[in-house]
């Protein structure tokens, strides 16, 4: 039987992922779990067990606190996204995306600035506040960096409820409690609980949050397996708390997977409902709408001006200092070489220089499979394709540093696991984005003789290069946030943003962090507003990442 180009196209692509994925993924992370440094070197006595139950116990509560409390937050939000039209909705919108795309060590420097003992809020309330280096520090900073995700999937699966449930059951006389508890729950039931799962799926694999603030008394299995495996030299233990945690969030990334699916059976049918303006509310719903969003306000972008603004004080007063202490040899008492081993401008170029690579790597290898997939329903490949997302950042950063490190330079091995942690949302995007792409044009072009790049260039970047524009700059602001796999495989010989301010902290130069990270949210911010002011507008990169696939 012969097999047509496309069907060709369709193999090799398919090949090419699973030796891709068999090579870099399957084969380290097993012989990290299962090598003789692994598991099979594993003891497991009273004490391991008590701290495995110990350390699991805390994961699965504060995952499952810190998504509830974001799901809380977000429904009001959400019900007034998808129902009302109020000044600035747009840009509520956007800004709730913000922390989302920040690295978790910036997020930390956020909470540090707002809530921190001589933050802005224990000076505003002249009080000392500690609510960070504590497990409310771990739940306010999950909150803060999942917010937009509750806000965008319940948002949009309440947007696509028809409100003839509620005229019809208002008509034979229930009343609006009774209209929300018996039926909208009911129908955005899947919805939340989609919400639900998948923020506790980021909050169980949370590194950098738990890191930093849980400190002795709070770890999660992501945090114990980097401590046993690089402070204890454990490699037995390391590998049972990495083997836990697959499990586990293998199990969750199912279900949220089943939910997501019956969420968009639920609502295949109907279409969005008109918006409520904002000025036909009541007064009381005006002014509780407002108090809302001053709140959410405060709470997403009040840690953001002041890490912000805090950079360019010193002593009270307007100042560069810190600035020019970072590009500046000399102009400080400190040297900033010495604290972060390197320099700032080799610190960007390394960051920048990485996140291209890994960017590009994973938008080519991400756009091509989605090419030879488009048309096809192979939902058991896209769905092997998702399963990084199920996997422990440290887990693979630990074992492509233990399998590759003597072949692969660090730098190599760090390209390598951003590309993972990249392609399943990359993937998401120019799937959906080629899958819009209508058949019959592809089919005149060939046709007409265009093939292989010269369709590629002269028939899908002209179409959907707004859409691959955006999948593009998403790929690189994911690998440019990234801090987990950099910390894991570089131990210290590369310094990107990230790296370089978790240095900073923890030689106490608060100042210079609070300036290294307003550089990097510039920078991300520039990219972020080409990402969410595009053709997909309105947050639908988010919906898609989410949603579709």
């Amino acid at each position: 039987m012969k097999l047509n180009r496309p069907a060709l196209d369709r193999h090799a692509a398919t090949w090419v992922v699973g030796v891709l994925y068999g090579l870099f993924l399957v084969a380290p992370i097993g012989f990290f779990l299962f090598g003789k440094a692994g598991l099979k070197s594993l003891s497991v006595d009273r004490y391991v067990a008590s701290d495995l139950a110990r350390t699991v116990g805390f994961t699965v509560f504060q995952a499952s606190l810190s998504s509830i409390a974001s799901v809380l937050l977000a429904l009001p939000g959400a019900y007034l996204v998808s129902h009302v039209r109020f000044p600035l909705r747009r840009f509520v919108q956007s800004v709730s995306l913000v922390p989302f795309v920040l690295p978790s060590i910036i997020v930390i420097i956020c909470m540090i600035s707002f809530y921190g003992n001589s933050g802005v809020l224990s000076r505003l309330l002249n009080l000392k506040i500690r609510l960070i280096y504590n497990f409310s520090g771990i739940l306010i900073a999950h909150v803060f960096y999942n917010y937009a995700i509750a806000l965008r999937i319940i948002g949009e699966g309440w947007s696509r409820i028809s409100p003839r449930y509620s005229e019809t059951a208002m008509s034979l006389g229930d009343s609006k409690a009774g209209i929300f508890f018996r039926i909208t729950l009911r129908l955005l039931r899947p919805t939340i609980l989609s919400a639900l799962i998948l923020i506790f799926i980021y909050c169980f694999m949370s590194f950098g949050i738990v890191l930093v603030f849980g400190g002795i008394r709070f770890s999660t299995l992501e945090v114990r397996a980097y401590q046993e495996m690089f402070i204890k030299l454990n490699y037995g233990n390391a590998a049972l708390f990495a083997v836990v945690q697959l499990l586990i969030s293998v199990f969750f990334f199912y279900l949220v997977s089943r939910f997501i699916t019956k969420g968009q059976a639920a609502r295949r049918n109907t279409s969005p409902i008109s918006l409520v303006k904002f000025q036909a509310l009541s007064a009381q719903a005006r002014i509780t709408t407002s108090i809302y969003w001053v709140f959410v306000g405060v709470f997403l972008i009040g840690p953001l001006i002041s890490m912000i603004m805090r950079s360019v004080v010193s002593g009270g007063e307007l100042s560069g200092l810190a600035y020019r202490s970072l590009f500046v040899p000399g102009s400080s008492s400190r040297d900033v070489r010495a604290l972060i081993r390197s320099d700032v401008p080799t610190v960007i170029f390394t960051s920048v220089g990485i996140a291209l690579a890994s960017g590009s790597i994973t938008f080519v290898s991400a756009f091509g499979l989605s090419l030879a997939l488009k048309g096809r329903r192979n939902n058991t490949l896209r769905s092997f394709v998702m399963l990084p997302m199920a996997i422990s950042m440290v887990t693979l950063s630990i074992g492509l540093r233990v399998f590759y490190g003597n072949v692969l330079s660090f730098k190599v091995l760090v390209i390598i696991g951003q590309f993972f942690l990249a392609f399943p949302l990359v993937f998401r995007l120019t799937d959906n984005v080629v899958g819009s792409m209508n058949v019959s044009i592809i089919e005149t072009a060939r046709s007409l003789g265009a093939a292989g790049f010269n369709l590629i260039r002269t028939v899908y970047f002209p179409i959907l290069r707004r859409g691959l524009a955006n999948a593009y700059a998403f790929a690189v602001a994911i690998t440019f946030a990234d801090f987990t796999i950099v910390i894991n495989v570089g131990r210290g010989q590369i310094a990107t943003f990230p790296v370089a301010i978790y240095r900073l902290i923890g030689f106490r130069s608060f100042d210079l962090a609070l300036a290294l990270s307003s550089m990097y949210i510039v920078i991300c911010l520039g990219l972020f507003l080409i990402i969410d002011y595009s053709s997909m507008g309105k947050g639908e990169i988010i919906e898609g990442l989410i949603t579709n696939g």
